[in-house]
């Protein structure tokens, strides 16, 4: 007599399925959402982390480029111990 009717269980236990599956659900929008976002950022990580690469071996190849060019200049203006001329050697 203490035991409910049939419809009454079947009830409860699509309420608590129903119940269940929202949770299930919901969590799993939340987790779909969250890997999106972390997948986002770890893209624009590696993008500006790519840009930021690009920027120093720029940089690098700029300063090699005038450290070249100031020795070349010194060169030119320096004077060589084997720059001999006709005058030294006669």
């Amino acid at each position: 007599m203490l035991e409910p009717s049939l419809t009454s269980q079947v009830a409860g236990v699509l309420l608590v399925a129903g119940f269940s599956f929202t949770a299930g659900f919901i969590t799993a929008v939340r987790d779909y959402r969250k890997a999106e976002r972390k997948k986002k950022q770890a893209e624009k990580v590696a993008e500006l982390q790519a840009l930021w690469e690009d920027e120093i071996k720029a940089h690098d190849q700029r300063v090699i480029e005038e450290y070249n060019s100031q020795m070349a200049l010194l060169r030119k203006a320096s004077i060589s111990d084997n720059d001999w001329g006709m005058a030294e050697v006669l």
